[in-house]
């Protein structure tokens, strides 16, 4: 569209305004900005016209590359709430707060004055001038901060990065674009020493460019660099096992949660972090799976989405589990009567807490004798009436985990006198005479 004297252009939330003028003069106002042209005039023909203008920046900020190929008589006047800048053939960023303004200097000369001052302000300087008061003396330029340690693939979000490479800056104004001119740009915020990639950029290529504030609040000299994002699909949330959790070889449930728009997981258990050791790599259309994990140890699992067109996202943080060995069953020792008391061994087991011990007088453990939980390999109680007897271990771990019972054992204790017997012999005999 067309603009002419009287026109005002304003810039909303996450927005931008491009705006070219006859003499290939450029403005780029930022968002929540303000410019109003209260003089526009065009001055002679052909391809080389120039440019009388006056504008006005009510508030926020705006970058003006003005007359770039030097075309004799173009002139303009920026009129702020607390200065005017009178500029010919330069580069500069002009940014508006209540009642001060920011002018910076990329090229050539910019005048700043008001009422009580006047200040010459060359390439890479800037000034500050505030309402009733004089711009401040001209003030050098942060130079471009370094970008080296910022990631040129971003594969998940949010991402932090530290941009702290200026000893003087006191924050930085960030910038981040979908297209080199920086004419699209989709996230523009200052910070103090870290800034957060979240999830409002969608995946693609974009463009960076950083400049340190310092204690004035002028903005210096650009770095830029290109990196893209490649987080989606997002991986999936994992569920079970967790890290706190303590496994036992055999079969190991897995679970995780869904991700929309996702036709299936990929899983991976390794047994070291960076899962070059590779035990199992399987495809899943659901949540859920059981896999069996046969060698003691620490792995590592992690799961990565897969859209139907089979694009497969960044994996998810890697889950470290420690699979403990099922406790072994202990190794019993021939049963010992001793007067009225009945002792049980067995053999020590390592890495034991504790043993159950069960007692009964059949082979299916229904009539039970003894139940009894100890940290010693043997036990002793009160010798039971004769008879045929069984009895069965297992240890239990550290982690409290139940090993399986082993064998029963038969075996049998005597009458501790033989005199009922006898008695009870004799008694059947007389009867039958």
């Amino acid at each position: 569209m067309s603009l002419v004297a009287g026109d005002r252009v304003i810039c909303g939330e996450n927005s931008t305004a491009l705006l070219s003028l006859e003499d290939n003069s450029s403005i780029l106002l930022q968002e929540n900005s303000e410019l109003e042209f209260t003089r526009l005039k065009t001055l002679g023909g052909g391809k080389r016209k120039s440019m009388n203008a006056r504008l006005k920046v009510n508030q926020w900020r705006m970058n003006m590359t003005a007359n770039p190929a030097h075309i004799p008589d173009s002139s303009y006047e920026i009129l702020t709430v607390s200065a005017n800048s009178a500029v010919r053939g330069t580069g500069f960023r002009i940014g508006v707060e209540k009642e001060s303004s920011r002018t910076e200097v990329l090229d050539g000369l910019v005048s700043v004055g008001n009422a009580w001052g006047n200040v010459d302000v060359p390439k890479n300087f800037g000034t500050v001038a505030k309402k009733d008061s004089p711009p401040i003396r001209q003030v050098e330029l942060l130079s471009a901060p370094d970008l080296d340690s910022f990631p040129t693939l971003i594969r998940y979000l949010p991402t932090v990065v530290a941009l702290n490479s200026l000893a003087q800056a006191h924050g930085y104004r960030v910038q981040v674009a979908r297209d080199a001119a920086f004419t699209d740009i989709r996230l523009d915020r200052i910070v103090r020493e870290k800034l957060m990639i979240d999830q409002k950029l969608e995946d693609g290529k974009y463009y960076l460019r950083v400049r340190g504030v310092d204690a004035n609040g002028l903005e210096g000299n650009n770095a830029e660099k290109i990196f893209r994002i490649d987080a989606r699909p997002e991986a999936p949330m994992a569920r079970t096992p967790l890290s706190d959790r303590v496994l036992h070889v055999g079969d190991v449930d897995f679970s995780w949660a869904a991700v929309e728009g996702v036709s299936s997981y990929l899983l991976e258990l390794a047994r070291d972090a960076d899962f070059t050791q590779l035990q199992k790599k399987e495809s899943l259309p659901g949540t859920d799976t059981t896999l069996e994990i046969r060698e003691p140890g620490n792995y590592y699992y992690r799961l990565s989405s897969v859209t139907a067109d089979g694009r497969q996202g960044p994996p998810g943080k890697a889950v470290q589990i420690r699979v403990l060995p099922v406790p072994a069953v202990p190794e019993p020792e021939p049963p010992a009567v001793e007067g009225d008391k009945l002792r049980l061994a067995w053999q020590k087991v390592e890495g034991i807490a504790s043993y159950q011990i069960q007692l009964a007088a059949d082979p299916d453990f229904h009539e039970l004798v003894a139940d009894i939980r100890t940290t010693k390999p043997w036990i002793q109680i009160h010798r039971p009436p004769g008879g045929y007897y069984y009895f069965r271990l297992r240890s239990i771990d550290t982690e409290g985990y139940e090993g399986g019972f082993g064998t029963p054992r038969r075996f049998e204790v005597e009458p501790g006198s033989y005199l009922p017997v006898i008695l009870f012999v004799l008694a059947s005999a007389l009867l039958l005479l």
